[in-house]
């Protein structure tokens, strides 16, 4: 009986994750990579004509995301068979972190560790990706594959398994920026065990092909990376790592109450991390409900929609569109003093216009203080960042 209640808890960690993930709200992270995969095509499109504008759209919206193709690429083909909900896309990610969590079995078996511990670690540390819609899940799989592939490489080096460390290498790197944990991980392995020049004439081919990518696409847009997006990033290279050195320390430990701690301590951190998904809060931002309850379609409304703000994607979901009726995106292109005072001359004879724009944007500054001439500021709500203020006219104009 003892042999089941580790792999027990994996399941039900697995399946309180797969519950999480239908009630957490967006996060810029997937709000951005479901931008870059969304479908563009007309409804009445050829099959081969709507899979050429999306392979095409694809492309150039990959130029703009900070992050390599690979995820992001699966992604795209998941979310056309499955539907751009966002837990469909979040479901892509479940069956990833579940691979990589079993990818992290083999490996502990590899290892001579326990792989029901070594995989309960690993599930407490990568639940969190499971849940979220984005390269996490994408990290910890091809991690884990290109653990195993370090491994066999390192034990037995020949140019087969050489070939596989490899292309395994070079699927992290394009599944995320995540090269300086990676390189020193791998290469601390491979110094440890004397390999260190034959894990150079495997891993100096996967940066090669990596480089044209970083180079000519990346490069600029590394800085647009939030720190806690980089730090789990990074994290699930470690993943492998640290869950069969847990296994292994665990099996090195007989004092009782230790052994029975380590486990306990992995459910809780795997708890842990489905609450921060936001599953308590869970539903649509109550800013979203309280505007679409409040404005009417008849009511203009000038909004400036980041493609990298969570809004942005429930404004695509025909039950949380916050901008549709009479509305006028200023996001679309480069704003001017004059442009701006167009937009709102446009909306000026109106008795309520809204103002949906981030909180601490110029624009959204200018905005009201050209409203503030014939309106006054009325019902005011925030929501990540975004306000919506509806602005009244004045009973005098």
């Amino acid at each position: 009986m003892n042999r089941l209640i580790l792999p027990t808890l994996i399941i039900v960690l697995f399946a309180l994750a797969a519950v999480a993930l239908t009630q957490a709200t967006v996060s810029a992270d997937e709000a951005h990579a479901l931008w870059t995969v969304r479908d563009v095509a007309a409804p009445d499109t050829t099959f081969t004509g709507a899979l050429r504008s999306d392979l095409r759209e694809l492309f150039n919206r990959l130029q703009e995301q900070p992050q390599p193709p690979l995820y992001l690429a699966a992604l795209d083909a998941w979310t056309t068979l499955f539907g751009q909900q966002i837990e469909a896309a979040r479901v892509l990610s479940l069956l990833m972190t579940a691979a990589g969590v079993l990818l992290v079995g083999l490996a502990a078996r590899l290892e001579q560790v326990s792989p029901p511990l070594a995989m309960l670690l690993a599930t407490a540390l990568s639940l969190y990706a499971a849940t979220q819609a984005y390269v996490f899940a994408g990290v910890l799989a091809s991690g884990a594959l290109s653990w195993i592939a370090l491994r066999l490489y390192s034990r037995r080096p020949n140019l087969l398994r050489g070939g596989f460390y490899t292309l395994t290498a070079a699927a992290v790197l394009y599944t995320a920026h995540i090269a300086p944990p990676l390189t020193l991980l791998h290469g601390w392995i491979a110094w440890r065990e004397n390999r260190l020049r034959a894990w150079l004439l495997a891993f100096i081919p996967a940066v090669i092909v990596f480089l044209p990518w970083l180079l000519l696409f990346q490069s600029r847009d590394l800085a647009d990376f939030a720190p806690v997006t980089v730090a789990i990033s990074w994290l699930m290279v470690l993943v492998p790592a640290a869950a069969i050195e847990g296994a292994r320390l665990w099996a090195a430990d007989r004092a009782a109450p230790r052994r029975y701690a380590m486990p306990g301590l992995a459910v809780l951190a795997a708890l842990i991390a489905l609450l921060w998904t936001g599953a308590i809060n869970s539903g649509e931002p109550a800013a979203i409900v309280e505007v679409r309850a409040q404005r009417a379609d008849t009511e203009p409304a000038l909004t400036y929609f980041s493609q990298r703000h969570p809004l942005s994607y429930y404004n695509t979901q025909p039950t949380t569109r916050i901008n549709g009726g009479i509305a006028l995106d200023l996001a679309w292109q480069d704003q001017t003093a004059a442009t701006i005072a167009a937009a709102v001359d446009a909306v000026r004879s109106a008795p309520a216009v809204w103002v949906m724009m981030p909180e601490n944007h110029a624009l959204a500054a200018q905005t009201a203080d050209l409203l503030r001439t014939s309106h006054t500021p009325g019902l005011d709500l925030a929501a990540d960042g975004l306000r919506f203020t509806r602005f009244d006219r004045n009973s005098d104009d």
